[in-house]
This record gives structure tokens, C-alpha cells and sequence, in this order.
């Protein structure tokens, strides 16, 4: 199956009830060269209820490159941070854009309830530019998925065309698009 790719900050849990994962992830330590400046911002991630269903949007629509799916160690720093059951499965994945490796991750858990974000205000939104956002947020629409109002505003630097919408797990997802000059 293809996946969908797209850059979402944030976290929110849906989970469902299992047993504990058994093996670790592979260790990678490709996120700061020795050269960076501080403070850098690195990989938000989204707690998702189906990683699968998750990456349709972000691999298979948005274009964002997934590395592999790995399960979570026992000992995983998410179960505390994310405060997770410890008889909960975890699975995750990160993504690439165009620009940078491990942009932001997927958090899959599973075997155990997750609590649902609020509908309304939402409390973070992850922005991501696009091409063909037209083409993108009509696929959007055929997933079943709430759309907003598009909206075309003047940057500083140039014309783009915004819309949101919220994903299978509530994360609001804002895609922009910049538009030719002149238009």
C-alpha cells in the first residue's frame, strides 16, 4: 500500500486495547549536524489510532517520504511522555520532506483508549505547503474527511491560497499554496 506524507505538529491519542510490543526500534541520529544553530525545532509528532490510515493522507496525498514502521521498546520514552498505558502498543514511523530528513512523526497506539482532541477551538494546527491544493483537498473531501472555506490572501512575499482540514484523529492540518505571480 502507498502512503500519503505531510508535516503535522502537534499530538493527540485513540487507542484501542492490545498486549506490550516486544521489539525495539533501530537507534538514528541524523537530526543536527555539529554545525547547527540553536535552538533548532525538530519532528513534532501526531499520535494517531491507525498509522496505516494515517500516512493516506500524509505518504499517498501529501507526497511526504516515510521511513519504516517500527515498534516501540518497552522502555520507550513515549509511554511517560505521551502518558500512555504501559499495556499499550506503540508503533511509529517518521517522515521526510522535501527539505529534511525525520521532519515529523507518526505515533500509532494501540490496546488502550486514546482521549479525543476537542472539536473546537482547535489547540494547534500544522502547516504544510503544497501543490495542486485543488486536486489535494478533493481527495480530502472523498476520504469523508471536514474541510474549511478556501481563502486566497497577499504575503509579504507573495499570493497563496490556504485551506484546512481536520484529519482522522482530529489534528487540524492547514495546506497552503502558492499561486503564480499575478494571480
Amino acid at each position: 500500500m502507498k502512503y500519503f506524507s505531510a508535516l503535522l505538529f502537534g499530538a493527540a491519542l485513540t487507542l484501542t486495547a492490545c498486549s506490550q510490543p516486544d521489539s525495539a526500534p533501530s537507534a538514528q541520529n541524523s537530526m543536527l549536524s555539529s554545525g547547527e544553530d540553536w535552538p533548532v525545532y525538530k519532528r513534532p509528532n501526531l499520535v494517531v489510532s491507525d498509522i496505516d490510515r494515517a500516512m493516506t493522507i500524509y505518504v499517498d496525498l501529501l507526497g511526504f517520504e516515510a521511513g519504516d514502521v517500527q515498534t516501540s521498546s518497552a522502555d520507550s520514552f513515549s509511554y511517560p511522555v505521551f502518558q500512555i498505558p504501559r499495556d499499550a502498543k506503540i508503533r511509529f514511523v517518521t517522515m521526510n520532506d522535501s527539505q529534511d530528513s525525520r521532519a515529523f512523526a507518526l505515533t500509532e497506539v494501540t490496546c488502550a483508549p486514546l482521549a479525543s482532541l476537542p472539536a473546537t477551538p482547535h489547540l494547534t494546527a500544522h502547516v504544510i505547503g503544497v501543490t495542486d491544493l485543488k486536486g489535494k483537498i478533493a481527495a480530502i473531501e472523498r476520504m469523508g474527511l471536514t474541510i474549511s472555506p478556501a481563502k486566497t490572501a497577499q504575503g509579504s512575499e507573495f499570493t497563496f491560497i490556504e485551506q484546512a482540514f481536520t484529519d482522522y484523529d482530529g489534528h487540524l492540518i492547514v495546506l497552503y499554496e502558492i499561486l503564480p505571480d499575478g494571480k
